[in-house]
């Protein structure tokens, strides 16, 4: 009994190197509404009125920094267990859950 070679597992889907580069000056252009929120946040101690819109830009920030990580990252591989094969599917074909 010979022990056939277990085959490589699959690598993971790449992304074109442009599409990694626009998500990240995608992303540096969401930083810019934090970086503003920043310099005018001591005059919503005065003016509570801009705390909302303060928020609001940090949160767009938020929003540019993880498409920056995601950006670095990669694309994540796919998951096994995503698609089910099994007879849930009235078809029969499977499906995704």
């Amino acid at each position: 009994m010979s022990d056939a070679p277990t085959p490589a597992p699959p690598t993971p889907p790449r992304r074109h190197p442009i599409l990694s580069v626009l998500m990240v000056i995608a992303g540096l252009i969401l930083l810019l509404p934090g970086v503003c929120a920043l310099v005018f946040s001591p005059m919503a101690a005065t003016d509570p009125s801009l705390l909302g819109l303060i928020l609001i830009c940090f949160a767009i920030s938020a929003g540019g920094v993880m498409l920056i990580v995601g950006a670095v990252r990669g694309p994540k591989p796919p998951r096994s267990h995503d698609f089910d094969g099994g007879p849930g599917n009235p078809d029969g074909r499977g499906g995704y859950r």
